[in-house]
């Protein structure tokens, strides 16, 4: 299994259905259809796949602040 949360996961998805390759996104899209039993079968074959995506991304798309700026 995977140590992501499910908002998580679902971000890792996006990530994985627009940043990553043609693999990736086949996927991704098969993990939004999945039901739960087959979201299971999707994690355990590629949860090193989703939270490499989303330890990837997920710090890019953090807004980042600068000296003198206010969050």
């Amino acid at each position: 299994m995977t140590y992501l949360t499910d908002a998580q996961l679902h971000k890792a998805a996006q990530y994985l259905e627009t940043r990553e390759g043609g693999f990736a996104n086949a996927i991704a899209l098969a993990y939004y259809r999945a039901d739960k039993d087959n979201e299971k079968i999707l994690l355990n074959a590629f949860a090193p796949l989703f939270e490499q995506a989303y330890e990837k991304w997920a710090d890019y798309d953090t807004p980042q602040t600068t000296k003198g700026e206010s969050k």
